[in-house]
């Protein structure tokens, strides 16, 4: 491990899982285009958990969201308000390291100011 650089830490992953791909790129696309993340992967993934009383075992859209910290919490926010579930999953986990260009990308693409 290398001396801290001033680009880490700037990278924040923030997760979030919807049930089908059509809600998963809607809420990228808007999320991208608003300019609160830089970008969207999403996956297929199997989720099996407990629910009212019962275990599901669902498939499930996985939504990693990179966003500058600065953006983090607007992103939390957008995500409670449009969310098709009524408790989502929310994760948020800071990257301590990445790549300088890669950071100063995420910076570049969610550098808006803030809506008032």
């Amino acid at each position: 491990m290398g001396e801290p650089r001033e680009e880490d830490g700037i990278v924040i992953e923030i997760t979030t899982t919807v049930a089908t791909e059509e809600e998963a790129v809607r809420l990228a696309e808007s999320l991208v285009t608003g300019g609160l993340v830089a970008c969207a992967t999403l996956r297929s993934v199997r989720s099996l958990y407990r629910w009212q009383g019962s275990l599901c075992d669902e498939p499930e859209f996985e939504l990693t969201l990179k966003t500058h910290r600065s953006r983090a919490a607007q992103v939390e926010e957008r995500l409670r308000a449009v969310h098709p579930y009524d408790n989502p999953a929310i994760l948020r986990g800071s990257v301590a390291s990445a790549n300088p260009d890669y950071s100063q990308w995420v910076a570049a693409c969610t550098r808006r100011e803030p809506d008032s």
